[in-house]
């Protein structure tokens, strides 16, 4: 315990993050960055009142590394994420409460699955993001929906505080699972801050692309199907369309999208629908920049990052009307029934033809972004952080 008294005579507390669970590239989904540029603001603007462990796993150690800071510790687990539940306290470097404890560490911070290192004995703060397995259940594999069921349940339970990144998720999660909201605090995630010069740079004039664009892994609940349907109409509506106009869809996950490339050939879509996969992060961004417009037909979110990327960019948004999406568009969207094919055509009609209604949704998206500002939000989760820990 002596590295906790130094720590604490300094003013400093010792946060523990558990990012065994984190894996490569895109397939964590776009609260990976989130959360990264949060941890990389506190250890460039709180090193006197935070020191980190970062307790990481093999596969992603290179880029949890990026985030230490003169002061913070790294530990492997040397256990990878082919694992459906990787158990830290397992391996040849033995990541365990005890372990922890002795490090002095204050709080636990577990962004991407359940408590498994505090034991009962340390507080720890669990970040949920959304209920798809309560409300659209069919988009997981039963033993994915059970491991969900007990992972929130436990957190509910027993977490010092919760994390979400909307205030429709903590809504729910009242609902659900009887929560106090006194134990509930919200992070919205804004554009990381480097995202906005690239964003708004480049020789085109936003939105000149004959091409609509959708930002999401190839999980069921992001309702690809229904999106190719609606683009079918689209296109039919118009025959000309049929020669100028372009779907792509960008995204990992871990599964290879075959119904996806089913569709498309059934609606006779090949050569219009272009899979780009994951993107470096600059790629994506021009891509965006470059689009018509951003569609964007998810079931279930938790937050939705896209909406702001588009809005930033000047890009017209039109969305699913369910879960978080509404909150987090604002008035900056049209909004739509994503079980809808028609209903989702009709709002592409909008946004291509270019008129008062898709440049007055382009207005208010771009000022919708002044709710969310990421200097706000680190810096109240910074404080909660510090707050919890001691």
């Amino acid at each position: 315990m002596f590295s906790k008294i130094i720590s604490r005579f300094r003013g400093r507390c010792i946060v523990a993050v558990d990012l065994v669970r984190l894996l490569p590239g895109g397939e964590n989904g776009g609260v990976k960055p989130a959360v990264f540029s949060f941890l990389e603001w506190m250890g460039r603007r709180e090193r006197q009142r935070i020191t980190f462990i970062f307790v990481a796993n093999e596969a992603t150690r290179d880029e949890v590394h990026r985030l230490v800071r003169p002061g913070d510790r790294i530990w492997c687990s040397h256990r990878t994420t082919a694992d459906p539940d990787p158990d830290p306290g397992m391996g040849p470097d033995a990541v365990d409460t005890e372990r922890l404890l002795g490090a002095g560490v204050d709080l636990l911070y577990n962004p991407f699955g359940p408590d498994r290192l505090g034991g009962g004995r340390i507080r720890f703060i669990s970040l949920l993001i959304d209920l798809l397995h309560r409300e659209v259940p069919e988009a997981l594999p039963r033993e994915e929906i059970n491991h969900r069921e007990q992972f929130f349940a436990d957190a509910c339970a027993r977490a010092t505080a919760i994390q979400v990144i909307s205030d429709d998720v903590g809504d729910r999660l009242v609902a659900a699972y009887g929560l106090k909201r006194s134990r509930l605090f919200r992070t919205y995630l804004p554009l990381q801050q480097s995202d906005a010069p690239q964003l708004a740079a480049g020789g085109r004039a936003a939105g000149d692309g004959r091409f609509f664009i959708y930002p999401a892994n190839f999980w069921p609940h992001k309702n690809h199907l229904r999106l190719l349907e609606a683009f079918r109409l689209f296109l039919d509506a118009v025959p000309e369309r049929s020669d100028v106009w372009s779907l792509v869809l960008t995204g990992a996950g871990r599964t290879a999208g075959d119904d996806v490339d089913c569709a498309i050939q059934e609606q006779g879509l090949a050569g219009r629908v272009i899979r780009a996969g994951y993107l470096e992060r600059a790629d994506y961004l021009a891509t965006i920049r470059s689009s018509a417009g951003l569609i964007y037909p998810s079931l279930n979110e938790g937050f939705g990052i896209p909406i702001l990327e588009a809005q930033q960019a000047g890009v017209p948004v039109a969305c699913s009307n369910l879960s978080s999406l509404p909150e987090v568009a604002g008035a900056g969207a049209l909004f739509f029934d994503p079980g809808n094919p028609r209903d989702i055509a009709n709002a592409m009609n909008a946004i291509a033809e270019t008129g008062p209604v898709a440049n007055r949704v382009r207005e208010l998206g771009y000022e919708n972004l002044s709710r969310f500002d990421f200097e706000t939000e680190a810096g109240r989760f910074s404080d909660r952080l510090i707050s919890v820990a001691r």
